[in-house]
């Protein structure tokens, strides 16, 4: 057998793989959760190319990287908030010093108001809790702002909506859905530049 023979079976036999998948999905009947592994969102997938099965554009660069939590929750970086997500104000009487803290600040967007949960915790101080230990909301905040503030990140506010409600899980999930807390940081950590 030569090469062009070989390479021609192995096509052949990858082809008849990809029919049966998809003769699979097809006769299913029910929705079906597709997974893959993964290293790195942006060594493997952007957010589209995840949803659209279309794994060809592996690494192209189609994606950027947003901001961390501690970025979005640094009172200096206040006015880069997208619409409609609110950083806060001051309370009546607190100046605007250099001394300010993330805490200082009241009726920014509340976590209950943009995702599914009942948590009335602000986005910031979701965040500003975030800078040391991630926390699964601090994660989701900062993609929210993140999604919103670029439509060249790797998730788009839909899909991190879809994310935390549960709808949909991490590439490297553990099968469940929704994914367990550890997983979903760590993805969402995967998608933001800590250098900022």
């Amino acid at each position: 057998m030569n090469i062009e023979q070989s390479l021609s079976t192995d096509n052949t036999t990858e082809n008849g793989s990809i029919k049966k998948r998809r003769q699979f999905i097809k006769t299913a009947g029910v929705p079906v959760i597709l997974t893959f592994s993964s290293p790195s969102v942006f060594g493997a997938l952007c957010a589209s190319e995840i949803a659209s099965g279309n794994q060809s554009h592996t690494g192209t660069g189609s994606c950027s990287l947003g901001s961390p939590p501690a970025f979005w929750a640094n009172p200096a970086n206040k006015d880069q908030w997208p619409e409609p997500y609110k950083y806060g104000v001051l309370p009546p009487g607190k100046s605007k010093n250099s001394n300010n803290s993330y805490t200082d600040y009241i009726k920014g967007t509340r976590y209950k108001d943009v995702v599914d949960s009942r948590d009335p915790t602000t986005l910031l101080k979701h965040m500003g809790s975030a800078r040391l230990t991630p926390t699964v909301e601090g994660c989701f905040s900062a993609a929210l702002l993140n999604a919103a503030a670029s439509k060249d990140y790797a998730l788009t506010v839909d899909d991190v909506k879809k994310l935390q409600s549960g709808r949909v899980g991490v590439p490297w999930s553990k099968g469940d859905v929704p994914a367990y807390k550890e997983d979903i940081i760590k993805y969402l950590e995967q998608t933001w530049d800590n250098s900022k």
